[in-house]
């Protein structure tokens, strides 16, 4: 509402007075106001206006008033609105792009696949059976080893792997024999094509001959040939680690120097100067300057003095950091495929004031390779 006259303020006085409470009033001059009256109170302001002697110079309907006399004057406007959304409520529950995540070999087959199971555009999303599509594509679809079929707002995307064919005929050549690895002892020696070299209880060091590239054609006569095999074996694995029986800490002397500073932005003004120790804690506090808004205030800066001191660590706190160590630097060492027998820990003074660990850990793995 827009008004205009010289009791605006007894208006606005009135009104409060009848439990009305305009908003958003505004003074567009010296007996000019606009303001916000809620639709029941128009009466009253109107009453009011009247009796004061005042102008109502506009009227403009907001919030839902508005937009209902809008929709009086258009009657088309809510049926459209209510066609759009009954149009975007059917086209969300359909499938209107499918793709296909494949090789291309097998793209043509897949979308042929698929329009034959009614996965097109336009499908409805209720009438599509994902796993039976999937286990279909496997099972219909050749050269199809995985397929997955997932549905993301109005896209069906499926991927697919294609199926590696497995070699008519294994390759073994050329000739050759499998060593050891590493140092071990031998618990199983299975021997696919070859000689064995050694057996059960052997103990072997890295680089020794475990199954020889070579078989017995006959009594009298060797062929060379490619071994293949599998031998375990047992091994030790080892990590060291160390810990002080007594570590350094920093202690504050007591001794304080305190440091302040007006600061404003990037400039100081130093009020109370003091030198750092050499080592020490630095702690800050600010005091903006009261009842003011800009970035000014006191700065103080309090540093306390430290020293060495030498505390002692107790000796099952200095053996569990040691023991740590020890079986992270050992785990670090043994394969991820071994299977662990057994793992003990040693200790021993070192130095005086260190204390050591010793981790091992006894495995058992496969310990051939190719020569």
């Amino acid at each position: 509402m827009r008004a205009r006259g010289r009791g605006l303020e007894k208006l606005l006085a009135r009104l409060e007075k009848r439990g009305i409470h305009p908003q958003d009033i505004r003074r567009e001059g010296l007996r000019v106001m606009s303001m916000q009256i809620k639709s029941r109170d128009l009466k009253v302001f109107d009453a009011l206006c009247v009796e004061l002697n005042i102008e109502v110079l506009e009227r403009s309907p907001l919030g839902l008033t508005r937009t209902l006399r809008r929709l009086r004057r258009r009657a088309a406007l809510p049926v459209c609105a209510a066609l759009c959304a009954i149009l975007i409520g059917l086209m969300t529950t359909r499938v209107w792009l499918v793709r296909v995540d494949a090789p291309a070999a097998l793209t043509q087959q897949l979308n042929q696949a698929l329009v034959e199971l009614g996965v097109q555009p336009g499908a409805a999303k209720s009438a599509l059976d994902l796993r039976a599509i999937e286990d279909a594509l496997v099972a219909g679809v050749q050269g199809v080893k995985f397929c997955q079929a997932r549905v993301r707002g109005v896209t069906l995307t499926l991927k697919a792997q294609q199926a590696q064919s497995a070699p008519d005929t294994l390759t073994l050549s050329p000739p050759g024999s499998l060593y050891a690895r590493c140092d071990a002892v031998v618990e199983r020696v299975q021997v696919l094509a070859g000689s064995a070299a050694v057996q059960r209880g052997d103990t072997v060091r890295a680089g020794d001959l475990l199954i020889a590239g070579v078989e017995q054609v006959s009594r009298e006569e060797t062929a060379p040939v490619k071994a293949v095999g599998i031998v375990t074996g047992r091994v030790w694995y080892e990590g060291l680690g160390e810990s002080a029986l007594s570590e350094t800490e920093l202690v504050r002397t007591g001794a304080v120097a305190t440091r302040r500073a007006i600061r404003l932005l990037n400039m100081e003004w130093v009020i109370e100067p003091a030198q750092a120790f050499d080592v020490c804690d630095r702690e800050l506090s600010w005091q903006p300057i009261g009842g003011m808004f800009v970035p000014l205030g006191v700065m103080t800066e309090r540093f306390f003095e430290l020293t060495e001191r030498q505390v002692e660590r107790p000796l099952d706190e200095a053996q569990a950091i040691a023991l740590d160590q020890a079986r992270q630097n050992a785990l670090k060492k043994c394969p991820d495929n071994a299977t662990v027998i057994d793992k003990w820990a040693e200790y021993s003074i070192i130095e005086g004031n260190t204390i050591q660990a010793r981790y091992v850990i006894e495995v058992e793995e496969t310990i051939q390779c190719g020569g």
